[in-house]
C-alpha cells in the first residue's frame, strides 16, 4: 500500500510539472514560418524594405539581428504569455490552453493553435512584462 501511495504521489507531481510546460507549443511548420517572417521584419532596413519597416513599426517589433528571433519554450514565460494572450483575445473559441511564443529581441509574439477568427489567427505582441503592445491577424 505504501509503495502504491508513493508512486501515486510521484506520478501526480510529474503530471503537475508537465502541465505548465504543456502551455508551450514546440517547433513545427507554424513556428518556422513565423520565425522567418519575424526575422524579415526585425532585420528590414530603409530604403530597401520600407514596407517591412512600416509593418515592424506598426506591430511594435524591435529592429534586431536575426539571431535574436527565437522560439521560446520556457514554462514560466509560456504561462505568462498564455495568460496575457487570453486577456488580449477573450473572444477566441475554444479557449487556448497552449501558445506559441517567439522572442524578437525584448518582445514576444504569441499566438494559439486552436480556433481562428474566420480565416485569420490572432497574434499578440507583448512586452517583457507581458503587456499587450499590438495585435495582428495572420
Amino acid at each position: 500500500m505504501r509503495k502504491s501511495l508513493t508512486l501515486a504521489v510521484l506520478v501526480g507531481s510529474l503530471c503537475g510539472a508537465g502541465t505548465i510546460s504543456a502551455q508551450c507549443r514546440t517547433a513545427d511548420g507554424q513556428t518556422a514560418n513565423m520565425i522567418r517572417y519575424m526575422r524579415q521584419l526585425a532585420t528590414a532596413t530603409l530604403p530597401a524594405d520600407s514596407e517591412s519597416v512600416g509593418v515592424r513599426t506598426t506591430y511594435q517589433i524591435p529592429a534586431v539581428s536575426s539571431t535574436q528571433v527565437v522560439l521560446v519554450t520556457t514554462a514560466r514565460t509560456c504561462q505568462s504569455a498564455l495568460s496575457a494572450f487570453k486577456a488580449a483575445v477573450p473572444y477566441m473559441s475554444p479557449i487556448p490552453t497552449s501558445v506559441y511564443v517567439i522572442a524578437v529581441g525584448s518582445v514576444y509574439v504569441v499566438w494559439a493553435d486552436r480556433g481562428t477568427t474566420g480565416e485569420w489567427t490572432p497574434h499578440v505582441v507583448l512586452n517583457s512584462k507581458f503587456a499587450t503592445l499590438s495585435q495582428f491577424a495572420g
